[in-house]
């Protein structure tokens, strides 16, 4: 039997660090005595009954779940809420036995992971105050991670011991998704369904090197590469496990990354990085694993239902005067609307708006985490009135709606505009038109739908154009809408933001959730005019343009009976070849000098922006914009000071470490081991099929 990278003999070994070499074969057995006989027959019950005990005190199950909690988050927090939530609902609908483990929650072998918050919590990353830094908290970030991945080793190695069936699906957010991805060299893959970090401070994405990465033009993204809509993303914030999927890995792990958060991305969010749950990424994340589940037992989860939120829907009412006569009209749709989208596992949110002459500012009756009966008593509370002018602040609501939600990354989003009358253009506060399309285009885009009578249609035409939605007829095409809006793919392109020179060919590929991928075809917008020039079969595209272009490039996957279409968007900058080249942050240069009393001054120069501090894989926060120098204090032993520079324009930069030595008498660290990667991509076998690895942890 093979645990954790080394060949092991079932019916002996009980902890990896007792796995040893077969030993060979005796050629001949020396006889035993009466003594030695009794001996070996009593140590054989003994061993007996050990294993019996242990076997039976260990219930096994099909699939064992493990997820590793974040920074300063306590057991069953939110992160861990979300991960068990996207992957229980399809589940429960299987004959597989499952069970849920989260690090922490009992010590294995005396080791437990903690968890310990950065910098007081993530929340407190802000910039520093004074020039004096204490050491004196980083030392316990490492042996958290190391309290984490022992107590993981431990439990894996436990769990396979009694339970050889059983199979391994692996999460993690934040630190626990260090804890997770630095021990995969030492985990068999084989007993292993799926790995899932997130927001993984130890990333690693070799496409995002460099000042225009490949990931930029869409080029050579990873196998692993979930989600990550930074094309810059490259190293993790703390640096990074190489190779980040070993070989034995491929299409077993997915990493997830939200677009700006600080710990994954080149950019400065912790905002992004605290709102996995309400992205959508777990539920994401678990429409993959259950897939991944469906496939290693096939005759026990049989069931395809998928957990993520396909669409996110604002319902935006006029409720001026003049929608008196068919108010009760536009009610009854919204329930239709809503209810469907509900059963389908969306979301859906309500708001009413007027003219702001009324004055009536847009009003939020329900978010998305209304459920259907919310809903309908927020929509029966709708009263007209106000109004005198036939248009209204149409603009001003959808612009306040597109900022206002908390839009899923992946799902399909619209406003379903219901009105009577057209719009102010500009609005009467001064949004334009391009100012609505420009944010539907950055958001993913929000499609924007509207109800109308037949007379009003032609003033809703361009705008519904521009953001991938369509105008209907209220006086017959209301059961159309519906379907339309509800029926049409997911789309998305995987970067947020490409970005190349226009002597590179870029790579354009969507994400497409279709389930025919025969019956659609494709249609590009590659300079911003709303005029599709190239049609495709197949959801991707090579190009190279031939001049600057700063805009966004719009794709269009449209039914073959035109029934059903939807839009996705994207950022694009293409400069010319002989333009100014982007530079990266840096720091210039990274001295130290040791002080008394287990202290030390840092000396730096740099020219970027802003400057983070890590000591020892801990976060301690930003340096001031003027601070170009820090006194270490309470040292207890070597430490080692990263500097993380940004820039306004092309985000994180090159960082620079130096390991400090405090002038004192100090006992090295013990028990902290960061850095698990080999050296070596690819282990070795020798002739016995062994791994040999030449490890050299960091301390």
């Amino acid at each position: 039997m093979k645990l954790f990278g080394f060949r092991c003999q079932k019916s002996t070994v009980r902890k990896m660090k007792l796995c040893q070499k077969p030993q060979p074969k005796i050629k001949q057995k020396p006889k035993l005595g009466f003594i030695s006989i009794i001996i070996a027959l009593l140590t054989m019950m003994v061993t007996s009954a050990i294993g019996a005990a242990r076997t039976n005190a260990l219930e096994c199950f099909d699939l064992q779940i493990i997820f590793a909690r974040g920074s300063g988050e306590s057991l069953g927090d939110k992160s861990e809420t979300a991960w068990r939530t996207s992957l229980d609902a399809g589940l429960q609908e299987s004959s597989l036995s499952y069970q849920f483990y989260e690090l922490g929650s009992v010590a294995q072998k005396g080791k437990q992971y903690p968890a310990v918050a950065v910098a007081g919590s993530l929340n407190g990353i802000a910039n520093l105050v004074g020039a004096y830094v204490s050491a004196g908290t980083a030392y316990e970030f490492g042996s958290s991670v190391y309290q984490g991945q022992q107590e993981l080793e431990n439990y894996l190695t436990e769990v396979s011991y009694s339970c050889p069936q059983t199979k391994f699906v692996l999460g993690g957010y934040s630190q626990g998704a260090m804890v997770i991805s630095g021990m995969l060299d030492r985990i068999d893959a084989k007993k292993v369904v799926y790995v899932a970090t997130f927001g993984d401070p130890k990333i690693y994405l070799p496409e995002g090197k460099g000042i225009i990465p490949d990931a930029c033009i869409g080029k050579n993204l990873s196998n692993y590469r979930a989600n990550v809509v930074d094309c810059r993303a490259y190293k993790g914030i703390l640096g990074a496990y190489q190779p980040y999927q070993p070989k034995t890995y491929y299409d077993k792990l997915g990493t997830w990354c939200n677009g700006e958060d600080i710990m994954c991305s080149s950019k400065m969010s912790l905002q992004d990085h605290t709102s996995y749950a309400s992205t959508n990424l777990y539920a994401q994340a678990g429409d993959v694993i259950l897939n991944k589940i469906r496939q290693t037992f096939p005759d026990k989860l049989t069931s395809s239902a998928t957990q993520i939120s396909f669409h996110d829907i604002v319902i935006l009412i006029d409720s001026t005067g003049s929608m008196g006569p068919i108010i009760n009209t536009y009610k009854a749709e919204a329930k239709r609307l809503a209810q469907k989208n509900y059963a389908q596992g969306g979301r859906v949110a309500l708001y009413e708006y007027r003219d702001l002459s009324d004055p009536f500012a847009p009003r939020e009756l329900c978010n998305f985490e209304c459920n259907y009966d919310e809903f309908v008593h927020q929509l029966e509370q709708i009263e007209v009135g106000g109004g005198g002018d036939a248009p209204e602040s149409v603009l001003n609501a959808s612009l306040h709606v597109m900022n206002s939600m908390k839009w899923q990354m992946g799902a399909s989003k619209s406003i379903i505009l219901l009105t009577d009358n057209g719009y102010l253009s500009p609005d009467r506060d001064g949004t334009s038109f391009h100012q609505v399309v420009k944010r539907s285009l950055e958001i993913d885009p929000v499609n924007i739908y509207t109800l109308t009578p037949p007379g009003i249609m032609p003033e809703y035409e361009e705008l519904t154009s521009a953001t991938g939605g369509k105008t209907f007829n209220l006086e017959e095409e209301i059961e159309l809408s519906t379907e339309s809006v509800l029926n049409k793919p997911v789309v998305n392109f995987p970067l947020a933001q490409y970005v190349g020179y226009t002597t590179q060919k870029f790579s354009f590929s969507l994400d497409a959730n279709i389930k025919n991928d025969a019956a659609y075809e494709y249609l590009w917008d590659l300079d911003g005019d709303d005029e599709y020039e190239i049609k495709t079969t197949t959801p991707n595209l090579e190009y190279q343009f031939q001049h600057a272009y700063s805009g966004y490039v719009k794709a269009k996957a449209v039914s073959r009976d035109s029934k059903n279409f939807s839009l996705a968007s994207t950022k694009v900058d293409v400069v010319s070849a002989d333009s100014e080249t982007l530079q990266l942050a840096a720091i210039e240069s990274l001295t130290s000098q040791s002080l008394d009393s287990g202290s030390a001054q840092i000396n730096f120069v740099t020219h970027a922006d802003q400057i983070l501090l890590v000591i020892n894989q801990q976060v301690m926060g930003f340096l001031t914009e003027d601070q170009r120098q820090i006194t270490l204090t309470d040292m207890t032993g070597v430490i080692e000071v990263t500097l993380v520079p940004y820039d306004r324009q092309s985000g994180r930069g090159i960082s620079k470490s130096i390991k400090v030595y405090p002038k004192i008498p100090y006992a090295p660290q013990t028990g902290i081991r960061l850095q698990r990667r080999c050296q070596l991509s690819v282990p070795n076998l020798n002739d016995n099929g062994l791994h040999n690895h030449t490890c050299k942890p960091l301390v």
